[in-house]
């Protein structure tokens, strides 16, 4: 599965693709596609998948970088899964049924709280209903100035669901999870991330006294070895010599089109695709300047691994946190979410500490005993305006989920793992949205495209299918000129996306394996989309068709609190 370059090697490739999680592959397994093959994808780590890989743990423990699963809007994305399952002889996904909740005032509230205001606590079960349904009614019926676009996200809650709903959960939830003020934030971005109500079934639920009984979601994941595994039947599908891991950049030469790593190895190119943060990226540009008020906001995940049984074994999703009271703002019971990622109970583990340490419970034991397990995964962010400390994180959220009963204080934690994403989640500032575009514009114009959510710096990248299509769409730009709707936002939500088509025509191989085409200007771009992009994608299979620097992670024992030193240097 791909290799590491040696010392002091230098290349000259057409396109080279910065970054293996979801955006980088979805470049790289369209480049396969095309039949190229003087094209390169580098990354800094030793396995693909970026902010969506896996991680497993010393005592055998499989997390992921934090709760992701494989929902899709893009008909082109689940071809992909289709082919990759059929190449794995239909075994690769399992389909699941999750059940989420959100815990507020103490209660358990099936998630998302919007469908089920009839189990909200009172008096907020009369407040959110009237505020919703007023809002609702000022955002249709209102005055011209109640409704005009609203400025910032805080503007958007409360013209779209209300003070009550609002104050609850969007606001403080938002806060927690994204780590910057909604006040501070645009709103373009967000209505793919709350879903909507139907506002007849919410007050007929609430009339009853009932709640939505569509709780349940089924989603797709992969059958063994997490994400991790998915990534790596991507790579397994890509030229072994064009995939190189454990490479680490220090430079890059815009003008002279060159990458230098940190081992001294240069790779000349025609064209970059890169999917790192973009203020690393300009930084290793030299254009610090241009990145310098890009902030994003970072990630840990405490996970961990627990010998016996989960009080919660039928929430097989997450549990929200909006409220102050916990450091997390998400859990997940991961053992209960994906069976198959804990040991198998006859392994034995020694315990490293009890949940909740005391003079009466010794915290260590070095006996071995057998299981069962299960797992846990607490999901913690922070940012310029809002700050953790990072050398007692684990034992915060530790102490935080002992005390509403997550984990039971004498619980034996039998493995303990800090995951850190530094710059894993752009903030989508009000002042800068302007200069996020001018600064793609640039990139552009140097043949370098800037994309995924953390290499185009945007919201609008909602999930893992996102990410992929970002990259393919990338592809399919630099050789064709096609748009890329994913990028731009310009598709409809809840409908299922035909762009790009999986299936290519024998020209279309044929023309990108023959030369990369270069396009200096919008009106030169927007010609070669009207000539090209009807020609070259067919739903008809004409020919067979067959990140680097913010993720880290390490072992959390009795000894290691701190860390390891910044990647992003």
């Amino acid at each position: 599965m791909g290799n590491s370059l040696s010392d002091h090697q230098s290349f000259d490739v057409d396109i080279v693709v910065v970054g293996a999680g979801p955006t980088g592959l979805g470049a790289a397994y369209r480049l396969h596609q095309y039949k190229m093959d003087n094209w390169l994808l580098l990354d800094a780590e030793k396995n693909p998948g970026g902010l969506a890989g896996s991680i497993t743990t010393a005592e055998g423990f499989r997390f992921d970088h934090g709760f992701q699963t494989l929902t899709s809007n893009y008909d082109y994305f689940d071809k992909v899964l289709e082919a990759l399952q059929e190449k794995s002889d239909g075994k690769l996904f399992q389909e699941i049924k999750i059940f989420s909740a959100v815990l507020s005032q103490n209660k358990f509230i099936p998630y998302p709280i919007q469908d089920h205001l009839s189990s909200l606590p009172s008096p907020h079960k009369l407040t959110c209903a009237t505020d919703l349904v007023t809002a609702r009614l000022r955002k249709t019926l209102g005055s011209p100035e109640e409704q005009d676009q609203a400025e910032n996200l805080n503007d958007y809650l409360l013209r779209e669901w209300g003070e009550g709903l609002s104050n609850l959960f969007f606001r403080p939830y938002i806060y927690k999870s994204w780590a910057y003020p909604p006040e501070k934030m645009t709103f373009n971005w967000i209505s793919r991330r709350i879903p909507n109500v139907d506002m007849t079934t919410m007050m007929g639920n609430l009339l009853e006294n009932q709640n939505n009984t569509n709780q349940d979601t089924i989603v797709k994941y992969p059958e063994q070895d997490g994400l991790g595994k998915l990534w790596k039947n991507v790579v397994d599908c890509l030229a072994e010599g064009c995939v190189h891991f454990k490479t680490k950049i220090k430079s890059i030469d815009i003008e002279k089109k060159k990458i230098t790593t940190v081992r001294g190895i240069e790779v000349k190119y025609e064209h970059l695709i890169s999917t790192i943060p973009l203020a690393l990226l300009l930084k290793f540009m030299g254009k610090d300047d241009l990145g310098s008020s890009l902030e994003s906001s970072s990630s840990y995940v405490v996970c961990l691994g627990m010998r016996g049984f989960t009080t919660f074994p039928k929430v097989t999703g997450c549990i929200y946190f909006p409220e102050s009271n916990v450091v997390f703002h998400r859990a997940c019971v991961f053992s209960s979410f994906d069976r198959g990622s804990v040991p198998p109970a006859f392994t034995p583990l020694k315990t490293m500490r009890l949940a909740k340490n005391s003079d009466e419970n010794p915290d260590t034991t070095e006996d071995l005993k057998k299981g069962p397990y299960w797992s846990l995964m607490l999901e913690i962010t922070c940012g310029p305006l809002k700050k953790v400390n990072k050398e007692t994180i684990v034992d915060d959220a530790i102490n935080d989920a002992c005390s509403i009963g997550l984990l039971k204080n004498d619980d034996e934690i039998v493995s303990m793992h800090l995951i850190e994403m530094r710059q894993s989640c752009p903030l989508p500032k009000v002042n800068e949205v302007e200069k996020v575009k001018s600064t793609l514009d640039w990139l552009k114009s140097k043949d370098v495209l800037a994309r995924g959510r953390c290499g185009a710096f945007s919201q609008q990248v909602a999930g893992i299918d996102d990410n992929f299509i970002q990259g393919v769409e990338a592809i399919d730009h630099i050789l064709h000129g096609s748009p890329e709707h994913c990028l731009n936002g310009t598709f409809d939500i809840g409908t299922k996306l035909c762009m790009p088509k999986y299936h290519l025509k024998s020209e279309s191989i044929s023309t990108a394996a023959s030369k990369i085409p270069q396009y200096s200007d919008d009106s030169e771009l927007s010609s070669a989309t009207e000539s090209s992009s009807s020609s070259v994608f067919s739903d008809i299979e004409e020919t067979e068709s067959d990140d680097g620097n913010p993720t880290r992670s390490y072992p959390v024992d009795q000894t290691t609190d701190s860390g390891l030193e910044s990647r992003d240097e």
